[in-house]
């Protein structure tokens, strides 16, 4: 068995919203077992961040991503859009145009002609 089959995420870290004004911030807490300099460069630099994902996984990611805060929005300002999560974001008309936007962002191969499986 992978490392990857054993693994099962832990209990919910801290978490916390701060209101600044009309603006809200999702703030999550994770406390690393790990030196500072360690992850700000895990976290930072390319060559570390990515290495064991194909690179055009961190735009489908992103634009996933953005769709699900996106719909959180909408709906915490009395404006709900319907439930869009996971899987979901990448059948959703506007992930496409995401996806090739964050692509261009973090020049990884493949948006808006990437093939994707559903």
């Amino acid at each position: 068995m992978t490392a990857r089959e054993q693994y099962a995420p832990g209990p919910a870290n801290p978490a916390r919203v701060e209101k600044d004004g009309e603006n809200w911030t999702l703030v999550l807490a994770k406390q690393l077992r790990h030196p500072p300099e360690n992850v700000w460069r895990a976290i930072t630099d390319p060559k570390q961040l990515w290495h064991n994902i194909d690179r055009r996984y961190i735009s489908m990611g992103a634009a996933g991503w953005q769709i699900c805060f996106d719909v959180l929005d909408h709906a915490l300002s009395s404006t709900p859009v319907g439930r869009i999560v996971g899987p979901q974001t990448i059948k959703f008309d506007g992930w496409r145009r995401l996806n090739a936007e964050y692509a261009e962002q973090f020049d990884t191969a493949g948006g808006e002609d990437e093939e994707i499986q559903h």
